[in-house]
């Protein structure tokens, strides 16, 4: 034989469109991590990056191994701004520990479900006692909290409202998923959101 025929892998069209979704904050992440420490981003370090790349190895092995990247990610960062919780945050006047409940009050408020979100200091919990502050921010079942797609953005675009850019993500978010629900938009997604 003169060689392999290369494979066509059909992904149902809402895989695509949740990978697709996630990518808008893995990039975003990676522009704040290169910009802290080299100063410059994916642009200058990778501009190729999202024109293409390997044949897909299936939506959930990709998203289950950014979600454990991500836990291991989240829980270095929140482990090492534990160690300074106590240390006041210059030129302000609180501490590391109160910046990080303040950031976690932000996000359940503009997520609009509850508190799925956990800062470094003690505070009342559904049983109406006090935990000790988390490491890893998990829910009653011991999983992580999940958010939707609509949490993501009312977060992310900083307004609570998933239809109103702002934020992070000033003219919305790449991908069908965040194009369907801009105001006016024709674009329709086949996943629930």
């Amino acid at each position: 034989m003169g060689g392999l025929a290369q494979q066509q892998t059909v992904l149902p069209s809402c895989d695509v469109e949740l990978l697709q979704f996630a990518l808008n904050f893995q990039f975003l992440e990676a522009e704040f991590f290169l910009y802290s420490s080299l100063g410059y981003g994916l642009d200058t370090v990778a501009p190729d990056l999202a024109k293409g790349g390997p044949s897909p190895i299936g939506v959930k092995k990709i998203v289950a191994g950014m979600l454990a990247i991500e836990s291991g990610q989240d829980a270095a960062i929140r482990t090492l701004l534990y160690q300074r919780s106590l240390q006041r945050v210059f030129p302000y006047h609180f501490t590391v520990g109160v910046a990080t409940d303040r950031i976690s009050r932000l996000r359940d408020s503009l997520g609009r479900s509850g508190v799925k979100d956990s800062g470094l200091l003690a505070r009342k919990n559904r049983t109406g006692g006090h935990s000790k502050g988390e490491i890893v921010v998990w829910g009653p079942d011991s999983l992580a909290y999940a958010r939707t797609s609509m949490e993501l953005l009312r977060i992310f675009y900083g307004t609570g409202n998933e239809s109103r850019p702002g934020g992070f993500f000033p003219v919305g978010v790449r991908g069908t998923i965040g194009q369907a629900l801009l105001p006016d938009s024709d674009v329709n997604t086949t996943c629930p959101l």
